[in-house]
């Protein structure tokens, strides 16, 4: 997979980073490939793929929460009271927490 990931973190002007997974007893199981964005102004790229190649269920939500709060960063919403408590309330209905 590293080839094919090395491909995908070129084109959307990311970082690719490995991890060592290990099991409980220290044994190594395997190699963990993440994608990796440095900072803010280079979300344009991964938010346009995304909305043009849309994930599927959960994921797919997920990222148009996400969306919503990469926006609210850009306007400068979190830095109000009531943009705080928005986010906030996003994140608590993302991930394993999401019911809809």
């Amino acid at each position: 997979m590293l080839p094919i990931m090395e491909i995908i973190s070129h084109f959307l002007m990311c970082n690719l980073k490995t991890y060592k997974q290990k099991n409980n007893s220290g044994q190594e199981l395997g190699e963990i490939l993440s994608l990796s964005i440095s900072g803010i102004d280079k979300l344009g790229s991964i938010i346009d793929y995304f909305n043009k190649y849309p994930l599927l269920g959960i994921k797919g939500k997920d990222f148009k929460d996400w969306e919503v709060v990469y926006h609210m960063l850009i306007s400068k919403q979190h830095l109000t009271e009531a943009g705080r408590l928005k986010i906030m309330e996003i994140r608590s209905n993302m991930n394993t927490k999401r019911t809809i």
